[in-house]
């Protein structure tokens, strides 16, 4: 096997190519043909290499913004407008400010109050066994948490490291994740140093300026999978969210021994095609003049504003999660947040990119993995269907690409019972190959 590979996975190399792997790997799943199937009630499709990707949302070469987006200066009218919605955005959140609670993300004693358990969300789980520890990073405390089902370590299936979004955004609004654990493969969970229960680093650019580089991630997953003894014997499999689908892509290149597959859960390549497309298949799905105001405030940086809070906040609930009520472990992510890390890695937008990430792009690189790899869209993802696509399209080894009804971006909170069959599907046919 090549480098960085588990030798027990030799069949999946032995095929004769990525499109009759794939329809393995659909024949594995019990759908008649790989591409475009379904199943578990989720759609999937994959382009044609070579044509344009998207679920009919123009031309590859689109335009950087939605229609009637391209306008330089707001007309007067605009400007008087946009000064209506910044004063009642203003009056909106002095009205609301005394029921929001500091520390919780702006949120309001209602919805702390309303916020759905995670019994509640994905069942009982009590009856897996949870560890933690910690792993040292540069001086910096990595905290790390195992779930098994201690009854299923007889199936021998090997565990899912977990990778949360952010950056800086904490590993809890991916505990539903857990629930793989009834299907035999213990799931990790760690928070990124600088967040959560991780050493918190309050001036990273001053305490821990590799905090806001992408090889310090690579350097962190490195050290934490050998800690516990992951690089070594059967191997396991890698998820991540968002953020943790770059961090995920940046350290399959290395070819790391022992790493048997990618789940990537809200994923991108590159980010300028994130950000096009974004605006051009979502956020024209607004009304206009929600369009205008937001492309005025990004454009004038006004991020610091209470137009541009209450708009971020809405689009969210369109793009980010559309649970209503919120999960608790949404908040405890929110709580978590290091702010410092994710504005000197992502920038201060939802809707545009800055930081290290403003021109990253792996897509080349991408041909070089040799791992199979499922990717996973929401049906309201805040990664459009094209960015996502290219994400499959530039991996060789990849599956078609699967989407999931009615969730956005944190598919996991929005329907997790959906995201873990098909993972759990994925993972099945990957160690079944593996040991034929």
């Amino acid at each position: 096997s090549k480098s960085g590979t588990l030798s027990s996975l030799t069949p999946i190399m032995a095929l004769k190519s990525a499109r009759a792997g794939r329809s393995a790997y659909a024949r594995l799943l019990g759908c008649s043909t790989p591409r475009p199937y379904s199943c578990l009630g989720a759609q999937a499709s994959r382009s044609d290499r070579g044509r344009g990707c998207g679920s009919g949302g123009g031309s590859g070469g689109g335009s950087s913004g939605p229609p009637g987006m391209a306008v330089v200066a707001p007309s007067a009218a605009f400007s008087l407008a946009l000064a209506a919605a910044t004063y009642v955005a203003g009056q909106l959140q002095k009205s609301t400010s005394s029921r929001c609670e500091a520390g919780a993300g702006g949120s309001s004693s209602d919805d702390l109050e309303a916020a759905v358990a995670m019994d509640d969300l994905i069942g009982p789980m009590g009856h897996l066994n949870v560890t933690t520890g910690i792993v040292s990073v540069r001086g910096l405390d990595v905290r790390w948490w195992k779930y098994e089902n201690d009854s299923l370590r007889r199936l021998g299936r090997r565990p899912v490291v977990a990778l949360h979004g952010g950056p800086a955004f904490t590993h809890n609004y991916i505990l539903p994740l857990q629930l793989l654990a009834d299907s035999g493969h213990a799931v990790i969970f760690y928070d990124q140093a600088g967040c959560g229960e991780s050493t918190f680093v309050k001036d990273p650019s001053k305490d821990a300026p590799w905090l806001l580089t992408i090889p310090y991630y690579v350097e962190e997953l490195s050290r934490v999978t050998a800690t516990l003894g992951l690089d070594c014997g059967s191997g396991y499999h890698l998820y991540g969210s968002s953020w943790g689908t770059v961090l995920a892509q940046e350290f399959a290149a290395t070819k790391p021994f022992g790493l048997c597959s990618l789940i990537l859960d809200g994923a991108l390549c590159d980010a300028q095609v994130y950000i096009k497309t974004q605006w051009r298949d979502r956020i024209s799905t607004m009304p206009t003049y929600t369009q205008r105001l937001l492309r005025h405030l990004e454009d004038t940086k006004a991020y610091d504003t209470a137009a541009y809070r209450v708009l971020e906040a809405a689009l969210g609930l369109h793009f980010t999660t559309r649970l209503v009520p919120r999960p608790a472990c949404w908040y405890a992510a929110l709580n978590g947040l290091n702010q410092a890390i994710y504005v000197g890695m992502q920038g201060a937008s939802e809707f545009t990119l800055g930081g290290q990430l403003e021109h990253w792009s792996i897509t080349e690189r991408n041909a070089q993995l040799r791992v199979p790899t499922l990717v996973l869209a929401g049906e309201f993802d805040t990664m459009s269907q094209e960015c996502q696509q290219l994400v499959v399209d530039s991996i060789p080894t990849a599956w078609p690409l699967v989407t999931i009804p009615r969730a956005a971006h944190c598919k996991l909170i929005d329907e997790p019972q959906l995201c873990v069959e098909a993972i759990a599907r994925f993972l099945f046919a990957i160690e079944q190959l593996a040991q034929a």
